[in-house]
């Protein structure tokens, strides 16, 4: 993606959702990033540096605040009363945020990932820093690859449940994908575990409220 693409695409599915006669449009907030020299300078003292992709997206993208509901009334007529998919969510903090949190031994994620790491007897670092909340109950999220040093580019899904699941996905590709999803609950899930009601759920919500122009 090149420069304020990532912004552009974000801001549509702003639009899009709002121009929905089927959705309710909770929250829809972002703004655009900072200097790339700041980011960098920040990651760096903190004794990290970012990939490409890291950096470009930041830049371009401080934070994103999306929320949304199928009406009841849209929800009847389309039959998505038994959907897990019947509302949205992105919620991408700025980096800034993320990587303070990260040093409260008492935020949620370091919680759910020590709980997680000590049921299953896991050693290991945490796999990730958070990039998406995308569930509401804060039971889950996408996660950018990242090390003691160093943070990538590719995107896992955390669950406390169940752990790290890879989704084959860049950070421009998981935009690539919100466009698509407008941040549907479950398109992660789905995405990581094939041929589940996730799956189902997300298909066909997102066929009967979002059907693409032919």
């Amino acid at each position: 993606m090149g420069k304020k693409n990532y912004f552009q695409t974000l801001t549509k599915v702003v639009e899009d959702l709002k121009g929905s006669p089927d959705v309710e449009l909770v929250r829809g907030e972002l703004a655009e990033g900072t200097d790339s020299d700041y980011i960098n300078g920040f990651l760096r003292n903190r004794g990290l540096k970012a990939s490409k992709d890291y950096v470009e997206f930041y830049s371009e993208v401080d934070y994103v605040e999306v929320e949304w509901v199928v009406r009841p009334k849209s929800v009847k007529r389309l039959s998505l009363d038994a959907s897990m998919s019947a509302s949205g969510r992105i919620y991408i903090p700025s980096f800034e945020t993320i990587l303070m949190e990260l040093e409260d031994e008492g935020f949620w994620f370091n919680l759910a990932w020590r709980e997680y790491a000590d049921v299953n007897n896991l050693s290991e670092p945490r796999p990730g820093i958070p990039f998406d909340y995308c569930d509401p109950n804060a039971s889950g999220c996408a996660l950018v690859s990242s090390t003691d040093t160093a943070v990538g580019k590719d995107l896992v899904y955390f669950d406390h449940g169940t752990g790290t699941v890879p989704l084959g996905l860049t950070i421009k590709d998981y935009v690539g994908h919100l466009s698509e999803t407008r941040g549907v609950y479950g398109w992660q899930k789905a995405l990581a575990w094939k041929k589940t009601k996730y799956s189902a759920d997300v298909k066909d919500a997102l066929s009967k409220l979002f059907p693409k122009q032919k």
